[in-house]
């Protein structure tokens, strides 16, 4: 199980690339359709999970949205943030070794500890927010600087 004192900086990183990939896609016109859809997935997957786990109330309707709204995304990322800010704050506090029951949205029964599903979530925005700055680059767009040790540097 990874330590309290790992989570911090990466969810801090995770929120200062989040909110790179976020300006980025706001202010991109035209906006780059695939890669605003990607990120609305990352964002809708990470209130599937915070309402899995009982920090929010709602769950997304579509996992993967095409042709997605970003002022949607918008408004749901504005949910999903504070969200994780509180996580920041409470992080000393929270058993990350209590498991979490939830269903698949294939309909089966897991089991995972906070820890293992704060490390999914992490994983997931690196790897959809790589996935995205590599469609606006194909886009002929200049992607925002997101890797780990850019956010380390600005510390």
């Amino acid at each position: 199980m990874a330590s309290r004192n790992l989570f911090d900086p990466f969810i801090r990183y995770h929120l200062w690339a989040h909110d790179r990939i976020h300006t980025t896609l706001s202010t991109t016109r035209p906006l780059v359709q695939p890669a605003a859809d990607l990120y609305a997935h990352l964002v809708h997957a990470e209130q599937l999970w915070m309402q899995r786990v009982g920090w929010m109330d709602h769950q997304p309707e579509n996992l993967f949205p095409e042709q997605s709204d970003f002022a949607e995304t918008e408004r749901i990322w504005h949910g999903v943030r504070p969200v994780w800010e509180r996580i920041v704050i409470e992080l000393g506090h929270m058993d990350l070794s209590e498991l979490i029951e939830y269903t698949s949205i294939e309909g089966e029964t897991f089991r995972h500890t906070i820890s293992d599903i704060l490390l999914q979530l992490l994983n997931h925005g690196t790897h959809h927010r790589s996935q995205i700055n590599a469609l606006l680059r194909r886009g002929g767009m200049d992607p925002p600087e997101i890797d780990y040790i850019a956010w380390v540097r600005q510390q």
